[in-house]
């Protein structure tokens, strides 16, 4: 998974706190089910910030008087029988009001899924663990807003591309709005892309494993799969492409999920691609622009595979396969000249 925080912050963020404030409640809480203790383990492995969130919070919770969590952080987080046996009622007791004193402490913090804006800059990905153990990973200048959680577990795409790695829950299905749609799993991995033009915005859902139906958005969540709801499921491999509020533009094809995912390798699959849509990948994930300043090159077939990011060297492989020239301008990649014929 793609991280974007490389080092160790000096004070980690609201969010980070208020997610480890919620980590340390479950597990003074909680019977400590093998979904918690795997969901508070990927959270701390996804960035050196939650550690350092929740070694900042335990230290609060002990100076405050709480559960010794040095009992609840073993390698198994789970406390032995004698030391189970040495939390009495006093404890349960003393456990509220300190978790209750330890958001204060902390400051006025929001409850991680009521904190529902998260976003990329371009260039930035990012890989965000939701409170039910799912993953969300975030391409470049992406943004997903997370929504009601009561009966479905929502989340709405509002720019860019998300790969999803749901946790299985059949009482309570993952949804997934991106333009006029629903996609609705159940526990499955599937990307979502929203690409934006002149008609109002083309979408993509790609299957990586597992099911999942896409529907329209007044589609009650917990009836899609049942067989005589009648409704288009994509099975593994299969990718739905359309176009908001035009249902005529549908259609369903078979990529290769290697170039699809490739983005969370941090790379770029080009598959003989038109250089136009290949300096509009390119694009994505960089303030450098790449130009072409003539038009007749837009056709011309380009194969390889090049780092996200990596504008000058696409530029520098399509200047010397082509023979164009790159003029460099503040900001801008300029590929200038007539192709040299193959």
């Amino acid at each position: 998974m793609i991280e974007t925080t490389a080092a160790k912050p000096e004070k980690p963020s609201r969010k980070a706190q208020a997610e480890a404030v919620a980590w340390l409640a479950r597990l003074q809480a909680s019977r400590h089910d093998q979904a918690m203790k795997s969901g508070l383990r990927r959270w701390l492995d996804a960035s050196p910030e939650h550690a350092a969130a929740f070694e900042r919070a335990t230290d609060l919770w002990d100076d405050l008087g709480g559960v010794p969590t040095a009992v609840l952080l073993r390698s198994d987080l789970t406390p032995s029988r004698k030391q189970r046996e040495r939390f009495t009622w006093q404890w349960v007791t003393a456990g509220a009001t300190a978790c209750a004193a330890l958001f204060l402490a902390i400051g006025s913090l929001t409850i991680w899924n009521h904190d529902p804006d998260f976003s990329t800059r371009v260039g930035e990905q990012r890989t965000i663990t939701l409170a039910d153990g799912s993953h969300v990973s975030l391409n470049t200048d992406s943004s997903i807003v997370l929504g009601s959680w009561k009966d479905t577990r929502e989340v709405r795409l509002e720019r860019g591309e998300a790969y999803f790695e749901v946790a299985k829950n059949s009482d309570k299905p993952f949804v997934v709005i991106a333009g006029d749609r629903k996609v609705i799993a159940i526990g499955t991995a599937f990307d979502v892309r929203l690409q934006p033009n002149a008609g109002g915005g083309k979408v993509s859902v790609t299957l990586v494993e597992g099911k999942v139906a896409v529907t329209n958005l007044d589609a009650a969540p917990q009836s899609v799969f049942r067989p005589a709801a009648q409704v288009p499921v994509l099975t593994q491999g299969q990718r739905l492409v359309f176009a908001k509020a035009d249902t005529a533009s549908e259609k369903v094809d078979l990529p290769r999920l290697d170039t699809v995912t490739s983005w969370r390798r941090g790379e770029v699959v080009l598959d003989n691609t038109r250089l136009g849509d290949a300096i509009g990948e390119l694009n994505r994930y960089n303030a450098t622009a790449l130009v072409i300043d003539d038009p007749s090159t837009a056709n011309l077939p380009i194969s390889g595979i090049f780092r996200t990011g990596d504008s000058n060297a696409f530029a520098d492989a399509v200047a010397t396969l082509y023979g164009l020239t790159i003029l460099k301008e503040p900001q801008k990649l300029v590929l200038s000249g007539r192709p040299v014929p193959h």
